[in-house]
């Protein structure tokens, strides 16, 4: 960035030592100062900042309150890492602008050298009066939106971009980062919606390709996404494992288990560290028919092997205060939750009513949080009030989350979606608690060594099935769930059963299409061969979603 920026300072220097036509009338300058200028300029550009700064002061001693000079010295003493000095130089700068047109680019260097100082606050506070002063000035708004993400404020990010995109609806810039923040709320037609318009300026990238197209794939334009996926592999050929990636999970989504598989296979072969594709591939084996327990430890396996090789370093070995170690008087048992579904989904459901029923003078919770903001609802707000420590992990890097996770000082660290969409099964594999357990949201293996229990019972993981798991499991007696009925505040009146109106009983499934497998229904079609009367309802949202011939 300060690459770009020195660039874009010499550009505008240039044009002010009279180097470059200017598009605007050159402010007038005594004659003396502008040679001297252009020599500070040349050594700019030769990285000479000593022979520079001086050039700046000895034009400085012809005329003090110059604002072009004072901003090149405030530049140049930036770069020498002298940023009390420089920001002292910025505000003589600004001082003497009387708003001038570049006064935008003072505070924008302000604003670096307080990151640079660790005052956050202050960076904040110059690079958004920057983008007041120049909303088209996108520097700015990048390195706003970063310290945001540095202070988890990520609600912020898409609010100081929604209000850029507003003020300049023709920066391609904004658009592209305004898609990147729907990406991580999967988000997928703000995606489309905000690279549709990228595009259009003139945006040519493989980011941009890549992210429309796949956001495309996601909101049923398969054929138009696979058209613009083709645009980004004909510039990185590299990336045809996400045009797989992407129909086989369209196939998947519309119940098409062994195309989808296929096309996630394929994904895996062209670029095996694709964690999502392996996810995928062992959520469907996990249901599949004609998978079978040893097909599904292979691709464990290689899921295991892909997460180790981006492994670089280890965590640092753990050291617990007397203040937090379990089993010391006084100390309670430190437990946290990793999660992408503490909202209104199955398991924030399940979940809320084991932790409200903790003794809370013998555990402390956390929960790290890898749900979409988009998807934050009144359950995630009940389940806030169980926990003493709320963690958003999901602008986190895998990295960034164990070492979060390693500093907490867990004893028992619990992973609650196995191969689930929103997983962090990753941040296991990096080992940042002692003990680590497999629960609720998923029923399969994650294949990972470093997970030391699964929590099953005798439905969901059999006796004879044991040797399924990479992971210890540890058998409840009659469910691994635990649910307390809904309660409402709302009156329902008791109606007439339907089957005594109907003179038939009728059953009904409303879970994706994708599990109801041959199997289930030649158990299904016993009852209605035992129950005459018997109807069957099947809902899911993919039988509306048309099938796909490739």
């Amino acid at each position: 960035m300060l690459d770009r920026l020195r660039l874009a300072l010499m550009r505008r220097l240039e044009v002010l030592s009279g180097q470059v036509s200017p598009a605007q009338a050159p402010v007038t300058v005594p004659a003396d100062i502008e040679p001297i200028r252009a020599q500070g300029n040349a050594f700019i550009a030769e990285g000479n900042m000593v022979e520079a700064e001086a050039c700046f002061r000895a034009a400085l001693k012809i005329k003090s309150d110059d604002t072009p000079t004072l901003v090149c010295l405030g530049f140049v003493l930036k770069e020498q890492h002298r940023l009390s000095e420089a920001r002292v130089v910025l505000r003589r700068a600004i001082d003497a602008s009387k708003q001038a047109p570049d006064e935008y680019e003072m505070h924008y260097l302000l604003g670096q050298i307080s990151e640079q100082q660790g005052d956050l606050v202050d960076a904040a506070k110059n690079y958004r009066e920057s983008l007041r002063l120049n909303p088209d000035f996108s520097l700015a708004c990048k390195d706003l939106c970063q310290i945001h993400e540095t202070l988890g404020e990520s609600h912020a990010i898409r609010e100081l971009l929604i209000q850029s995109v507003a003020l300049s609806p023709n920066c391609a810039d904004y658009r592209v980062w305004l898609a990147d923040v729907c990406e991580s709320e999967n988000d997928f037609q703000g995606i489309v919606d905000h690279l549709t318009v990228a595009v259009s300026l003139g945006v040519r990238t493989v980011h941009a390709y890549r992210g429309l197209g796949g956001a495309l794939c996601r909101i049923g334009k398969v054929t138009e996404g696979m058209q613009t996926l083709a645009l980004a592999e004909a510039i990185d050929p590299k990336l045809a494992y996400e045009t797989h990636f992407q129909v086989g999970f369209y196939h998947l989504k519309s119940g098409n288990s062994q195309r989808g598989l296929y096309h996630m296979q394929s994904s895996i072969a062209l670029r095996p560290d694709v964690l999502p594709a392996h996810s995928a591939v062992l959520m469907t084996l996990s249901y599949a028919e004609n998978g079978g327990a040893n097909s599904y430890s292979d691709a464990a396996k290689r899921f295991s092997e892909a997460v180790k090789s981006q492994i670089t370093q280890p965590l640092p070995d753990r050291q617990v205060p007397d203040s937090q170690k379990s089993g010391m008087p006084g100390t309670k048992l430190r437990v946290g939750f990793v999660s992408g579904d503490l909202c209104g989904h199955p398991v924030g459901f399940f979940l809320n009513d084991v932790v409200k029923n903790l003794d809370r003078t013998q555990f402390h919770l956390v929960a790290y949080s890898n749900t979409p903001a988009i998807d934050h609802d009144r359950t995630t707000e009940s389940l806030k009030v169980h926990f003493d420590t709320w963690c958003p992990i999901r602008h986190l890097s895998d990295d960034a989350a164990a070492a979060l996770v390693a500093s907490h000082n867990i004893d028992i660290l619990f992973d609650l979606g196995g191969h689930t969409g929103e997983n962090r099964l990753a941040v296991f594999a990096r080992r940042p608690a002692p003990t680590q357990v497999t629960w609720l949201g998923y029923w399969a293996s994650t294949g990972l060594e470093e997970m030391d229990y699964i929590i099953g019972d005798p439905v969901s993981s059999p006796l004879d099935t044991t040797e399924w798991f990479s992971e210890k499991v540890y058998r409840l007696p009659h469910s691994r769930l635990c649910m307390e009925a809904p309660k409402t505040s709302r009156e329902f009146p008791i109606a007439q059963p339907p089957g005594q109106k109907n003179a038939y009983i009728t059953f009904s499934s409303f879970q994706q299409s994708r599990y109801t497998t041959v199997m289930l229904l030649s158990v299904l079609s016993k009852f209605m061969s035992a129950v005459p009367q018997f109807r069957l309802r099947l809902l899911s949202r993919a039988f509306g979603i048309p099938l796909l011939p490739y």
